[in-house]
């Protein structure tokens, strides 16, 4: 009876094999790599039980350490080999998303029948085959069918719950006003949740699944997206959603909104659900609109709320908007968190900027909102009009929409204009809310809400993740705007991700080092050279003597060319020697030789809003001629120059929702958009010749550069 109780124990240590082997490959904290990590472990055990006890149990007993022989030494290989291999494949098979009572079923109903066919075919029963009984193939059935019946009816485990302290607040402080001792603590308490990279994983995990669970069981938009099986099933990883869940592209919902206007199908809930509407600026294409329920409204507001509490805002701070109060997002969503903070708020719409500096004396305002250049302007018309900035009360400019917020030039240039007041950067978009904040212990760095937003960097080329230090572009996932989300967005903004843990201020949040660097689309090459409009203004304002610029891009013959306009401060020594400075440094940081021209004063442009500095032209070349003597009724725009083709409505909303690069449309917009007719195929092959090989044309107003990402 002695080899029962040893049977018996390798029942119980088989029995905790699979569960003990999940549990060690999910505590390694690496979704794509845990499970070999752990493996290496299970071979680390199998070593030390499998050698050396039995070395030592050998060397024990006086046994000769020879006499093996070679049929004995191979199929003891063969089993060892068979078994860790079944090891292994236990282990691959909890990669694949298998648990522990499914997976171990299978093999301990499995294996008995694979046992008995084996030693049946090697040690062959007296009398052949017909003597194997009945009771002994129904067994063998009985094992399989057991396997089967607890794998179809094994219970459902609970969820499991992240490790958060948001739950544990006394109601009484819950329920406090919000700039109470119950706020401070739930602030308090937010930043220990955060303290650390698991705990952040942990919470935007079930966020996430949260997200999911509700958007794909009611959004068009996303139900379209996601295949069956994401469906189904929540993410178990970050890691796994972000290698498993498609990219969402601006031009997928531009097309959306121009196919199911006015609001497109990124909807969750019924139209009657949402209270707000608000629209983008325009700044890469055409506006469009984002819809908010008052719930995903109140998320809006409490993110911009978290930015003024990293920017030591209080009640008591009396605040200045000076914005056109119009339909974008970021004016009334500041507004708004300014009054739920307490402040005293003042619009400043329909204002010059001489009214709003008065407004803003006159109200002893101490904190401004507005864009970087906005803000240059108030303080260079302020030193006009002989206004004495260093009495006023002024101690904090809120700024946003530009990436000059960041930039140390600019920085520099507004502590000179208003040297009382401390720069604070964030950034946002109206289709995510406000996404980060500036530093408080370095400025050019950006935190992120990772409470609200998963973010990614990806290479630009690849898509996939790049290192802290590399630049990419900024990949973003609305964790609590469920009313019209954006599940892995592609944002157009170039950032580069700082290492983790190396802020100053201790914070744990995704830090991007410069801020926005700029728009990926609005790289141009000149030359061979990559020009970011950011390092253009960042050589302008470096450089010093420019009240005001503006670049000229000109194409001609297949070569770009720059020229910058300026406008010269009053208080330069010499228009020349700005001039000159100007190019030296531009010749010097870019390796590109820049003409610059100056202009007479206020005769270029001003910004409100984002600033639109660069002025693009393209010059018509010989394929106008040879296109203009077909009857396809191509037209050259005697206003831009450029040729003008007109199309049908459903070929024209394909090409504004496409401006991409001409292989990656063949391969993406075709596969994807064009297998309902015949006519989609004839006609984008066209445009995509036509991308390869000629210069950059205008398709009803939609100006294509192929070759510029």
């Amino acid at each position: 009876m002695a080899w029962l109780y040893f049977a018996l124990l390798t029942v119980v240590c088989w029995g905790l094999y699979g569960i003990l082997l999940h549990k060690g490959q999910v505590t390694m904290g690496d979704s794509e790599n845990g499970r070999y990590k752990a493996f290496l472990f299970v071979g680390i055990a199998y070593f030390l039980v499998a050698v050396l006890a039995p070395l030592a149990l050998l060397m024990v007993k006086g046994a000769a350490f020879s006499g093996y022989t070679g049929a004995g030494m191979w199929w003891s290989l063969v089993a060892g080999i068979a078994g860790a291999v079944g090891a292994f494949g236990v282990l691959l098979a909890f990669g694949a998303k298998g648990t522990p009572p499914v997976v171990m079923s299978i093999i301990f109903a499995g294996a008995p029948v694979v046992n008995a066919i084996v030693a049946i075919m090697l040690q062959p029963p007296a009398g052949g085959w017909s003597v194997i009984r009945l009771p002994f193939v129904l067994g063998i059935i009985f094992a399989a069918l057991g396997g089967m019946l607890v794998t179809l009816y094994k219970p459902n485990p609970e969820p499991a719950k992240p490790k958060t302290m948001i739950k544990t607040f006394p109601a009484h402080l819950d329920k406090g006003s919000d700039w109470s001792f119950g706020y401070w603590l739930r602030a308090l308490m937010k930043d220990v949740i955060y303290s650390s990279k698991q705990d952040l994983e942990i919470r935007q995990l079930e966020l996430l699944n949260q997200l999911l669970g509700e958007v794909l069981a009611s959004n068009p938009f996303y139900q379209k997206k996601a295949d069956s099986r994401r469906k189904r099933n929540l993410f178990t990883s970050v890691r796994d959603f972000t290698r498993l869940f498609p990219l969402t592209t601006k031009a997928e919902w531009v097309a959306d909104q121009e196919t199911h206007p006015p609001y497109g199908t990124n909807l969750t809930y019924p139209i009657s659900h949402y209270t707000r509407c608000h629209q983008t600026s325009g700044t890469s294409g055409t506006p469009m609109r984002w819809l908010d329920t008052a719930t995903t409204w109140n998320f809006v507001i409490d993110d911009w709320i978290e930015v003024m509490r990293a920017a030591e805002l209080q009640q008591s701070d009396r605040f200045f908007f000076a914005f056109s109060f119009g339909p974008f997002l970021g004016f009334w969503a500041a507004f708004e968190a300014a009054l739920k903070l307490g402040g005293f708020c003042l619009s400043g719409g329909g204002m010059s900027t001489e009214t709003r500096l008065q407004a803003m004396i006159s109200n002893e305002i101490t904190v401004l909102a507005c864009t970087p250049t906005y803000a240059l302007r108030m303080g260079e018309v302020a030193a006009e009009l002989g206004i004495d900035r260093e009495g006023l009360p002024l101690r904090c400019i809120l700024v946003a929409g530009e990436p000059g917020g960041s930039q140390l030039s600019v920085r520099q240039r507004l502590a000179e204009l208003w040297p009382t007041a401390l720069v604070f950067d964030h950034h946002g978009m109206t289709e995510t809310g406000p996404v980060s904040f500036q530093c408080p212990n370095m400025p050019g760095v950006l935190h992120l809400i990772d409470s609200s937003y998963l973010a990614e960097v990806v290479d630009l080329v690849t898509l996939l993740p790049v290192a802290p230090g590399e630049r990419g572009e900024l990949i973003l996932t609305t964790l609590r705007r469920a009313g019209s989300p954006l599940i892995r967005y592609r944002t157009g903004d170039l950032v580069e991700l700082r290492k983790p843990g190396s802020c100053g201020c201790r914070r744990n949040h995704t830090a991007l080092t410069g801020g926005i660097i700029g728009r990926c689309d609005d790289m141009t090459v000149v030359r061979g050279v990559n020009v970011y409009p950011s390092a253009i203004d960042e050589i302008i304002r470096s450089t010093g003597g420019v009240a005001e610029y503006q670049v000229q891009v000109s194409e001609h013959r297949s070569l770009v060319e720059l020229t910058i306009r300026i406008e010269v401060q009053r208080d330069a020594p010499s228009s020349s020697a700005v001039v000159q400075n100007l190019e030296r440094e531009l010749q010097k940081r870019l390796a590109l030789r820049v003409p610059v021209e100056v202009v007479p004063g206020n005769s270029l442009p001003r910004f409100e809003m984002k600033a639109r500095r660069w002025v693009k032209e393209c010059q018509p070349t010989w394929i106008g001629s040879v296109f203009q003597s077909v009857s396809l009724g191509i037209k050259v725009n005697e206003v831009t120059g450029r040729y003008e083709i007109p199309l049908p409505a459903e070929a024209n909303r394909l090409l504004q929702s496409k401006r991409q690069l001409a292989p990656r449309f063949l391969s993406d917009h075709l596969r994807n958009n064009c297998r309902k007719t015949w006519w989609h195929w004839i006609f984008h092959s066209a445009y995509c010749l036509c991308c390869c090989f000629f210069q950059p044309m205008n398709f009803r107003g939609a100006l294509i550069h192929p070759l510029r990402r």
